[in-house]
């Protein structure tokens, strides 16, 4: 935060204005993470406007993103809709391909979150094709993990099984860590509401296990609740 905020001032100082916009959005990042959403509004916004007027299309597109995607944490969906919607627009504008990609399938997120499910699943599967058909397997493999919990939020188990289980097998050929954990997690969570009880326990502990030889802890509660 101080390396910014110094990085910041330095740069109206010094009239380097090209430089401040993404001084901003990393100061936004630092406060997004620090849960100081207001603040971290404030700063991608003020980015977005000075890409705006330099012209930057493609930047001010993904200041958007990083708007909507704070609004999208602090439950003010109506908000995150529209910074996406017009983040989507610029990137069709700008021919951001990938990024268009992503942009659909974090409208499905916050569909999701807002439990409009039906909307959900249009966009996650609208984005899944376009990332099918331009090879973008990490952006699929995201599409399929976010699809499997619209699938678990409305009961249907065997799809939400099927759609982690995608994701899952091209989150381990790419090695996305992280990921496979997360998506580990998200398939005890099926298989525990399926009453499948020894598929839950086998999915919690394997996620444990990969999280502590990555030294990431907390996730003991998984296996007590499958228990």
């Amino acid at each position: 935060e101080d390396h910014f905020r110094i990085a910041l001032d330095l740069a109206r100082r010094e009239g380097l204005g090209s430089k401040t916009p993404g001084i901003q959005n990393n100061l936004g990042l630092v406060r997004y993470a620090q849960g100081r959403y207001e603040e971290a509004v404030q700063l991608y916004r003020s980015a977005w406007e000075e890409e705006v007027k330099a012209g930057d299309v493609q930047s001010a597109a993904q200041s958007l993103g990083n708007i909507a995607s704070v609004y999208l944490s602090w439950s003010r969906f109506p908000e995150s809709e529209q910074a996406y919607r017009q983040a989507l627009d610029s990137f069709q504008k700008a021919g951001d391909v990938p990024n268009v990609v992503n942009t659909r399938l974090n409208l499905g997120i916050l569909y999701t979150s807002w439990a409009r499910y039906a909307e959900a699943r249009t966009a996650l599967e609208q984005g899944l094709e376009e990332a099918r058909r331009l090879g973008l397997r990490q952006s699929e493999a995201y599409g399929l993990a976010s699809l499997g919990r619209v699938h678990y939020a409305t009961g249907q188990y065997d799809l939400a099984e099927q759609a982690y289980l995608g994701a899952l097998r091209i989150d381990t050929d790419l090695d996305l860590r992280l990921n496979v954990i997360s998506v580990t997690l998200g398939l005890g969570t099926v298989y525990q509401a399926w009453g499948r009880t020894d598929l839950a326990l086998q999915s919690y502990r394997g996620a444990r296990s990969d999280a502590e030889e990555l030294g990431i802890p907390g996730l003991d509660r998984h296996e007590a609740e499958g228990d």
